[in-house]
């Protein structure tokens, strides 16, 4: 067995839709025979990098590495024990995937005869739920510490040109994904490059704001980049601001916040050694807050969502009724919003510049545009109700999962060239 290394990235088209990829590499080590003038062959063994790519308009981070990895494993198995393999076979099995209406789960390999492995195929929420973020916030939480990610969420609310330093691929795609995840509501508009190919390297001069990613060996010297470019090192976990010098804080309220909430689920054992735990609370202690779908994964979401709840929690009264709406409805429109009155009654000097930067923003005004249904809905519960809280928890995509296995008169052994997963699919979901 060969040592692998896998990293994701995300691709931009000009429409500015992301394409979401991963990478699988090895090498593949083979052996070459060279005929000499005295006819003896003269044999050399050669080193071929060699890698696997999936591509998805989905964010299925963990799902595209899982099939790679998968692929893997069976083309190697396959080569040992035949010395050929049908990696193409596979592989157009999985460009008949469909995406699901609901999670599934099922078992992959039945056709392939090697370990069978349980993949987890997360459906596309509604725009009424939390968006799918289909990897843990681990990353982004080892590299920096809380305040820092803070700060730099709000660098991304002022338009700021940033730029992730890392001696790891796979770090600098989900460190950002990571932060424009915990941006909800709100999108970034801008570009949006994690991973930077060396051809491409020269785009970090771009005046306009940014999201960049840079393998470390690339970075180039403070002298041939423009002054203005704020360097996030996540290998040391500092941040250089560049010639704006730090951004404009988080209002305070909504920063300590945060910070009482999101500090106990990323170090829960820093507050619960003095209590004595129930085995039930023993338990919950032990699991991992950072998995996908654990509790504090998604409460730290929520707390993040909650700030922009916070800020923007007496919006609603400036926004002018349309004519042909009832009496209870409003609509968002960058003509029909009172900004200059909403801002006008902010008592905080800090806060009121934080929001009027932000309020300059593409983020906001493609936001007036077309408003987000779920924090339109949220704006209308009262900000400390147990209904806010139920409400909020119910936004991620109930978990369904339909188990999909063969039919009993599927031939145990089939070739994979001759197995549509697409046909299995509609076979065995169970509704």
């Amino acid at each position: 067995k060969q040592s692998i290394t896998s990293w994701s990235f995300v691709l931009t088209n000009v429409e500015g839709r992301h394409f979401y990829s991963c990478v699988l590499g090895f090498i593949q080590n083979l052996e070459i025979n060279v005929e000499s003038d005295t006819n003896v062959p003269n044999r050399f063994k050669v080193e071929i990098p060699q890698s696997l790519c999936l591509v998805s308009r989905w964010p299925y981070v963990n799902v595209l590495k899982d099939i790679l990895l998968h692929l893997f494993r069976e083309a190697e198995d396959q080569h040992a024990k035949s010395g050929m393999h049908h990696i193409e076979s596979i592989v157009s099995n999985i460009m008949q995937l469909p995406v699901p209406k609901y999670p599934i789960e099922f078992t992959w390999g039945i056709s392939f005869g090697s370990d069978l492995l349980t993949l987890k195929i997360p459906s596309i929420p509604s725009p009424n739920h939390f968006p799918l973020v289909d990897f843990s916030l681990r990353l982004l939480f080892l590299s920096l510490d809380l305040s820092k990610v803070i700060q730099l969420l709000a660098a991304i609310m002022q338009e700021r040109q940033l730029l992730f330093v890392s001696a790891s691929y796979s770090l600098l795609t989900i460190a950002s994904e990571s932060l424009l995840s915990l941006l909800f509501p709100f999108v970034w508009y801008h570009v949006y490059v994690p991973i930077v190919p060396p051809s491409l390297v020269d785009y970090i001069q771009a005046p306009t704001p940014f999201i960049m990613g840079i393998h470390r060996s690339l970075l180039p010297s403070k002298k041939d980049m423009i002054s203005e470019v704020d360097i996030i090192d996540l290998d040391r976990g500092t941040i250089e601001w560049g010639g704006q010098g730090e951004p404009h804080p988080f209002p305070e309220a909504e920063y300590e916040e945060l910070m009482r909430k999101v500090r106990p689920l990323i170090h829960p054992q820093l507050f619960h050694n003095d209590k004595i735990l129930s085995p039930e609370e023993t338990i919950m202690k032990r699991e991992d807050p950072f998995e996908i779908d654990s509790e504090s994964q998604r409460n730290i979401r929520i707390a993040f969502f909650e700030s922009f709840l916070s800020l923007f929690s007496e919006s609603q009264g400036f926004h002018l009724r349309s004519n042909n709406s009832s009496d209870s409805e409003f609509v968002f429109s960058p003509v029909l919003f009172r900004r200059n009155d909403f801002l006008k009654t902010q008592q905080n000097d800090s806060r009121k510049n934080f929001l009027e930067l932000f309020m300059e923003t593409q983020a906001w005004i493609q936001y007036e545009k077309q408003t987000n249904p779920m924090f339109d809905e949220a704006l209308s519960f009262d900000k400390n109700s147990e209904s806010m809280e139920d409400f909020l928890h119910s936004r991620f995509k109930e978990e369904k999962r339909v188990f999909l296995a063969p039919k009993a008169n599927l031939p145990k052994k089939k070739e994979a060239g001759g197995f549509s997963l697409q046909t299995f699919l509609k076979d065995s979901v169970v509704d």
